[in-house]
């Protein structure tokens, strides 16, 4: 079987396909001309800004769900608080 490999001219990696090649060469590019407009981070290819982008909306459901937890965490420990304390007083009676 005859395979042809696709050779990066700069690091000289291999590729199987032309196509993955290329985006590996944007690696190589100085010019990150793809930049977030949510954090101004700039990328040298449009998958990898994609990829960046998706983070962002990653890390606004995380926070949305921190939040949510801790408005019903917060009446939690209040109440175990109290019961807390009335053990340590009924304790401290004995």
């Amino acid at each position: 079987m005859f395979v042809i490999f696709f050779e990066c001219p700069v690091c000289l990696k291999t590729f199987a396909r032309n196509a993955t090649r290329k985006l590996h060469m944007e690696l190589h590019n100085l010019e990150k001309a793809f930049m977030c407009e949510l954090c101004g981070r700039s990328y040298s290819s449009q998958i990898h800004l994609n990829r960046h982008i998706a983070s962002h909306k990653r890390d606004r459901k995380r926070k949305r769900k921190t939040i949510i937890k801790k408005e019903e965490s917060e009446a939690v420990p209040q109440e175990v608080e109290i019961e807390a304390t009335n053990i340590v007083e009924d304790f401290l009676e004995l």
